[in-house]
């Protein structure tokens, strides 16, 4: 699972701890809040005394991903899942994330939902712009992809 514009972690953390292998990603100057959320939820969580919940766990890793900096995405494989909430703050972001999410699906990507902006004009902002190029089907309110329907 890929979580994009992790901020405090808290979905990925808790998709770990429920047995997902995660790679949470984020800006540089996020990771180190991202890192000691990790240290402080799901590190400390894994010390746990019930021996048969920690074994549920899956795993963390921490990257930095600036969308708006394509070399970054050297290394990222596909992923199962991608998820995203609340990350994108300016409209022309959507087409970055988009970007993102494309290359980060694969055959077996299972779904990507990104629930990418609060505010309803900014939300409908990002739709427009990644309807207009045409890429992906959209559905407004949570700004969910069908990977399935995305093409280039």
């Amino acid at each position: 699972m890929l979580e994009l514009g992790s901020g405090a972690g808290l979905g990925g953390i808790a998709a770990a701890m429920l047995g997902a292998r995660v790679t949470l990603t984020d800006v540089a100057d996020v990771l180190p809040l991202l890192r000691e959320n990790v240290a402080g939820n799901f590190q400390t969580a894994m010390w746990a005394e019930h021996v048969a919940l920690r074994e549920q766990f899956g795993s963390l890793t921490v990257r930095e991903l600036d969308w708006t900096k394509p070399e970054q995405l050297d290394g990222y494989g596909t992923f199962d899942c991608i998820i995203a909430t609340d990350c994108v703050y300016h409209e022309t972001l959507a087409l970055d994330l988009l970007r993102v999410v494309l290359h980060c699906t694969g055959a077996k990507t299972q779904g990507a939902h990104l629930r990418a902006a609060q505010h309803a004009t900014r939300r409908s902002n990002c739709t427009a712009r990644v309807r207009r190029k045409n890429l992906c089907r959209v559905h407004d309110r949570a700004l969910t992809l069908s990977v399935t329907a995305c093409h280039v």
